[in-house]
């Protein structure tokens, strides 16, 4: 449908160019086949930008919420194998598996039995944060 109608304006475009007696062909009164080619233009990508919608709403919507009720059923997944695992030191890889088969990733910063360091915050106690008006 793109190209389709990509061709039709690249055909508007070099008729204007180089076709000028074609498009000044009146066809009745002060209408001639420029005005028409250009009404057609706009009929035309209202009718692609229609039917687009309409693919959308019947195809692309339902894989959309099928993406997402598998993503929501994976986390949830997650989150309960969280909660039953005890607890220990090494965060879980939730992710796909590296390369490398290890099922998390090296953390160069942890040492063993040792915690990593809270990472700073880029908010100043006495900022105030941007999205909610409040302060820290």
């Amino acid at each position: 449908m793109v190209s389709l109608f990509l061709g039709w304006y690249f055909l508007y475009v070099l008729a204007s160019a180089f076709a000028r007696d074609l498009m000044a062909y009146r066809l009745f009164g002060n209408i001639n086949v420029a005005l028409v080619f250009g009404v057609l233009q706009f009929a035309s990508a209202f009718v692609l930008a229609w039917r687009h919608t309409r693919y959308a709403r019947e195809v692309l919507d339902p894989l959309a919420a099928q993406i997402v009720a598998d993503a929501e059923e994976r986390v949830g997944e997650a989150v309960r194998r969280r909660a039953a695992a005890p607890p220990s030191g090494e965060r879980p890889y939730l992710g796909p598996t590296p390369p490398d088969g290890t099922q998390s990733p090296p953390d160069p910063a942890a040492r063993p039995g040792t915690a990593s360091p809270p990472r700073p915050s880029p908010w100043p106690e006495t900022a105030t944060r941007p999205w909610t008006g409040g302060t820290r």
